[in-house]
């Protein structure tokens, strides 16, 4: 109770209601300052110091669709306790959301989703982005697990799944992201192509195994001629009967 009194405490000289701007809708939503300032640090801080002494009051969310802050608020108001906000349908545009703004009510949410949901041919490329991105989240493993998850997925239904699409896609995800922040490299982009090259590795080493296993199985040709390998006299035979030239040559 003492936790939740400070927090109380700390927002009351915030404005009353103030404008949220998203990025496609032509009016800005109108908000009590105190929800956002208690839901997220990031925006409790973004609602201090000059926005105070702004004369328009407006806060901007460039990355937040209107779709999105619609189940924002349905989670932010105190009807919104409902296990339903989250769905699999946004489920992942509201992990974006909830780790960027520091929302760790939504983001509890979010993971406890995306544990329950099983991992597929339909899901696996939308989980990889955000298991990649937020690989590195301290309070939580989830999205560490969750991209261990993925790798190995794609590495056992390599071909199945069209591997080298989904790398492709979410590689240019990476990309856009570094671009937005004005980089033309960074630390993610990297480390997503160690791991496009950990997948493609991992089908060459299996290959490679395959064909070494196959032909030990086999003892080479004169066990795919169904010959023991000892059999000398059936193997002469064998390629006197079907390899003429071959027996001629080596007499």
């Amino acid at each position: 109770m003492a936790d939740h009194a400070q927090k109380l405490e700390s927002v009351a000289a915030l404005d009353g209601t103030i404008k949220v701007k998203v990025k496609d809708r032509e009016e800005p939503y109108l908000v009590p300052a105190v929800v956002l300032a208690l839901s997220s640090d990031v925006w409790k801080a973004s609602l201090a110091g000059e926005f105070k002494e702004s004369l328009t009051k407006e806060l901007h969310l460039p990355d937040v669709s209107d779709s999105t802050f619609c189940i924002l608020l349905e989670f932010l108001l105190p009807s919104a306790g409902a296990d339903g906000v989250v769905t699999d349908a946004n489920v992942y545009a509201l992990t974006e959301v909830s780790v960027k703004y520091a929302l760790a009510g939504l983001k509890s949410k979010c993971v406890k989703h995306l544990k329950a949901m099983y991992m597929n041919k339909r899901n696996v490329e939308k989980r990889l982005y955000p298991a990649f991105k937020f690989q590195e989240d301290t309070e939580t493993s989830f999205f560490r697990d969750d991209l261990d998850k993925c790798k190995r997925y794609l590495m056992d239904n390599y071909i199945e799944q069209d591997a080298c699409g989904i790398l492709r896609k979410v590689q240019g995800l990476i990309q856009e992201d570094a671009a937005e922040m004005s980089f033309t490299s960074t630390a993610l982009t990297q480390q997503f192509m160690e791991l496009i090259w950990e997948v493609v590795g991992s089908q060459a080493s299996r290959a490679k195994r395959a064909r070494t296993q196959y032909w030990e199985d086999h003892h080479g040709w004169a066990g795919i001629a169904g010959i023991p390998p000892n059999d000398k006299d059936r193997l002469r035979d064998k390629v006197r009967s079907n390899f003429p030239e071959v027996h001629a040559y080596f007499g």
